[in-house]
């Protein structure tokens, strides 16, 4: 069976050395396909994931979920197609302080498929942060903490689509044992996290 999966983009701008990129992953509502219905669902919930994670972004960035979700096979990365969805407007980082390029909270997602004797994990990097997002120990602070958790297991608690985690095809390009799985929890650590590339 076909196994394609939306690639909702996130594009940052705002800061020195943009754009940045975040890429989340959808599985559609019945299995073997991905719709506009699909596309538009998952651009909606990625777009309120946005805005509860907007309190860890620094103020003057600007985070623009795209209208159009690349569809993939997950089995090999293929591109199947594009999926244009409903359009949604921007949304503004809210934290305050001085912007923090590189380092910054980091949700991890998780899910209860094993790939290659691990269990399968993601990573959202929410850079550039800011200042305020630390407290006087240097630490994420709880508030925020519990502000990012708590947009997470909306997001993650979406129904008929659902977020995905997409392991990738090895090797890469030629490989065919790609694998997409259910996202069923989130965290935030209070240790910063540091971000050395957007190219993924």
């Amino acid at each position: 069976m076909v196994a394609p999966i939306g690639r909702v983009q996130t594009v940052l701008t705002g800061f020195a050395g943009g754009p940045g990129l975040i890429n989340l992953y959808w599985n559609g509502a019945s299995p073997g396909a991905f719709t506009g219905t699909d596309a538009t669902a998952a651009i909606a919930a990625v777009h309120t994931l946005m805005g509860g994670l907007a309190a860890a972004f620094a103020s003057g960035v600007a985070l623009q979920v795209q209208p159009v979700v690349e569809v993939l096979e997950a089995t090999n990365g293929q591109v199947i197609s594009l999926v244009a969805g409903t359009p949604v407007a921007s949304v503004a980082g809210a934290q305050s302080g001085q912007m923090l390029l590189a380092e910054g909270p980091l949700i991890q997602w998780f899910t209860g498929v094993v790939v290659g004797r691990h269990l399968l994990r993601g990573r959202t990097f929410l850079t550039p942060a800011a200042s305020g997002d630390l407290d006087s120990g240097g630490v994420v602070s709880a508030a925020l903490i519990a502000i990012l958790v708590a947009a997470g297991a909306t997001y993650i608690a979406h129904t008929g689509q659902q977020p995905v985690i997409w392991h990738r095809p090895n090797p890469y390009g030629t490989g065919t044992n790609g694998q997409a799985a259910v996202v069923t929890a989130c965290s935030v650590q209070n240790k910063v996290a540091v971000l050395r590339s957007r190219r993924d």
